[in-house]
């Protein structure tokens, strides 16, 4: 019986986290995409590399018809930042719930190689093995990211 409760109450925080977190998501695309958004609280980037595409390209996510729930689309890139004085660049991670959106709010179709793309807080950063990296002891900083806009 007390199993049984705290499974149910884990359920039900998850969903809870889950329903707000997809509601703040949803604000946030909403007031990127309207004309008076959010202007200047987003860093500038410029794709350098594409390293790689989850799930592969298919005609299904190419059409954006590949709607399963629970899959997240992502993009491994090497980019460049366009806002800062000195020059750094590095592994940004894009991710989003569908391939593809009405607007160019977290369009993870649009992230290629020469793009610009805006990118807003709040983001996370890890530690991988360095992409190509003969060992996996050279270690390198990504930036999880699922809040952009492809220029």
């Amino acid at each position: 019986m007390i199993l049984d409760t705290i499974r149910g109450g884990l359920a039900e925080l998850a969903q809870n986290l889950i329903s707000r977190s997809n509601t703040d998501f949803s604000l946030w695309s909403k007031e990127v995409a309207h004309p008076d958004g959010r202007t200047n609280s987003y860093t500038r980037l410029e794709v350098h590399e594409v390293l790689s595409r989850n799930p592969q390209e298919t005609p299904e996510t190419s059409t954006g018809s590949y709607n399963v729930q629970g899959i997240v689309f992502s993009v491994l890139t090497r980019c460049q930042a366009l806002d800062l004085a000195e020059d750094q660049s590095g592994l940004v991670l894009f991710s989003s719930r569908s391939p593809t959106t009405a607007s160019r709010v977290s369009d993870i179709r649009g992230v290629d190689i020469g793009k610009e793309v805006h990118i807003w807080e709040p983001w996370s950063e890890a530690t991988i093995a360095s992409p190509g990296a003969q060992s996996s002891s050279r270690r390198e900083k990504v930036l999880l990211c699922s809040r952009f806009m492809v220029i």
